[in-house]
């Protein structure tokens, strides 16, 4: 019998989650979003399909933001409802970017041995994460105008709050790789 990855066991479960979710919604008749109830379980296949070999942690970020991105904040319109639930999606995007970042940097760099300098690593992981929510408002921007949505509540402030959210994000998630480097080399000094 085949054994399924840890990515594939927590996708099934992340599928488990959503029906539970749904299910809740018509069953007490909550107010819901039938597009972010497509959009959650799409999501959630996009990402199997592009990550299910990224290494857990990545992937299980990933499927964890998409549940509280779009099950809870646009599913159960947690958007509406939480006046700051966009600026802190917006934060922790851009703490996860900061992490996709750099394992892009370990990609970038399999099977070469090659190591960047400190401040040019922190910084490409700034600098991804900070240009992923620039795209992202270019997504959204474009979305509004060429499918008539409203994501970007047509208001520049939403826009530039998203922004600085996303890169305040960046900046937290520099200071916790940092941090988690720091950490992983007194535990490396201490065993030696």
């Amino acid at each position: 019998m085949k054994k399924f990855s840890l990515n594939t066991k927590a996708t099934f479960i992340f599928a488990l989650m959503y029906m539970i979710l749904f299910s809740a919604v018509f069953l007490f008749k909550l107010t819901f979003s039938l597009q972010a109830l497509i959009l959650s379980f799409g999501g959630l296949i996009a990402i199997w399909l592009a990550g299910h070999r990224l290494e857990p942690k990545y992937y299980l970020g990933a499927q964890i933001f998409l549940f509280f991105a779009e099950g809870l904040g646009a599913g159960l319109q947690f958007y509406a409802l939480i006046s700051f639930y966009d600026v802190i999606m917006h934060l922790c995007s851009g703490i996860l970017l900061s992490f996709l970042g750099e394992y892009s940097l370990k990609i970038l760099n399999k099977g070469k041995n090659t190591s960047l300098p400190k401040a040019i690593h922190h910084t490409y992981c700034l600098l991804f994460s900070v240009a992923c929510a620039g795209l992202w408002e270019i997504w959204e921007f474009s979305g509004d105008k060429i499918f008539g949505l409203d994501s970007q509540l047509g208001s520049l402030d939403d826009t530039m709050t998203d922004i600085i959210s996303g890169t305040a994000g960046a900046v937290i998630g520099v200071i916790i790789l940092i941090a988690i480097k720091k950490i992983s080399r007194t535990t490396t000094d201490k065993k030696t």
